[in-house]
């Protein structure tokens, strides 16, 4: 159970980096189409890219204090 999770939670980090990463690249993309090539695309997909990793690290950071409350459940018995 305990493996699980934690192999969830860091799927679920690379998964949140890449798809805000990319979403990150399209608006970046578009914005580059819409000025015409006067703005840094790049920030765009760095910035979704931090969001991503924040939201994924969130979800490790929830399993670890799953992990813990679950031993914690454990002992009391």
């Amino acid at each position: 159970m305990f493996k699980k999770l934690w192999v969830l939670a860091l799927v679920s980090m690379a998964f949140l980096t890449m798809v805000f990463g990319s979403i990150g690249w399209i608006v970046g993309f578009l914005v580059d189409l819409a000025t015409e090539g006067s703005v840094d695309t790049t920030v765009f997909v760095v910035v979704g890219g931090v969001i991503g990793f924040l939201l994924g690290s969130g979800h490790l950071v929830m399993a670890l204090v799953m992990r813990k409350q679950e031993k914690d459940i454990w002992e009391q018995w």
